[in-house]
């Protein structure tokens, strides 16, 4: 509940401007990063269909997947922005996707403050560039704001609304 409070809280705060006109609802971007897993030895198995017969490959490590999502208040939902846990990142991997995704990679599988401002440039600044007050709602991802980021977002008339309550460690 106080993490409800909070974000309502500031959200109010951010979209409140100082010229009689209001934050146009398209103006109001939320984004929020989420990663995926892969387990070795886990009791689910995904097979192709028309499989007669499932053989057990186990890697020796997890695989990791961060994906950005983010959308505007009017539902528009930006592209995504897909980071692999590897040390280079393979053409093959980037085949057959959504057209407009973008990818990256990094040690941990995780957004860090590089590929944050990265997905900041190439996703959320361009939709930004429209007139008037906007507003970017981050869900748990403020540690990766940089102060480039942020030197943009003045430039740019880009409020952050971030709330700390709810981190990965509670």
């Amino acid at each position: 509940m106080a993490y409800l409070r909070c974000y309502s809280d500031n959200a109010k705060v951010a979209t409140a401007t100082p010229t009689p006109a209001p934050t146009r609802i398209s103006n109001v971007l939320d984004y929020d990063e989420t990663n995926c897993v892969d387990e070795p030895g886990a009791v689910s198995v995904v097979l192709k269909k028309g499989t007669k017969h499932a053989h057990k490959a186990i890697r020796s490590s997890k695989t990791s997947n961060a994906v950005m999502f983010a959308t505007s208040g009017d539902s528009k939902l930006l592209l995504s922005y897909i980071v692999y846990k590897a040390k280079h990142l393979y053409e093959g991997w980037t085949e057959g996707g959504i057209e407009g995704t973008k990818y990256n990679q990094t040690h941990s599988g995780w957004f860090d403050f590089t590929i944050f401002e990265d997905w900041f440039n190439s996703v959320a600044l361009p939709y930004f560039k429209k007139l008037g007050h906007k507003v970017l709602i981050g869900n748990n991802s403020y540690s990766h704001i940089t102060e480039s980021v942020i030197a943009k977002c003045e430039e740019n008339d880009i409020r952050c609304v971030c709330c700390v309550l709810q981190t990965r460690l509670t």
